[in-house]
């Protein structure tokens, strides 16, 4: 079980601390996928790297390639939202960005499978 607030996350008898507020926590194939609040990002010129895998020891794995950003000018950008699938244990993580992209993402590695651009 998951249970989480701002930017503490509770998870089988460990308790991880991301440097940002927590919107959405989920595991995926024994790893703690974790999307925290683009907005509370200082460097708004910057993309804010969001998404982050977390080991079970509560040791950062790893944070997500952001989508190639063909459609968005600026070239910033982050993570929005995580899939609601029902089928959310199949691979690969799946992701949407600011600059509506969905993005597949591998939970061992936080490397992009593949991305579509959606508008």
């Amino acid at each position: 079980m998951i249970s989480f607030s701002g930017n503490e996350i509770k998870y089988n008898r460990n308790t991880v601390i991301t440097p940002y507020p927590i919107l959405d926590a989920r595991v995926k194939r024994g790893i703690l996928v974790v999307l925290m609040n683009p907005d509370a990002y200082p460097d708004k010129s910057k993309s804010a790297h969001n998404l982050v895998g977390y080991r079970p020891d509560g040791r950062q794995a790893w944070a997500a390639e952001l989508p190639e950003c063909e459609h968005n000018a600026s070239r910033v950008d982050c993570y929005v939202g995580l899939s609601t699938s029902t089928k959310w244990w199949l691979n690969p993580v799946i992701a949407e960005s600011f600059s509506c992209y969905t993005c597949g993402i591998n939970p061992k590695n936080g490397k992009i499978i593949w991305q579509g651009f959606h508008k």
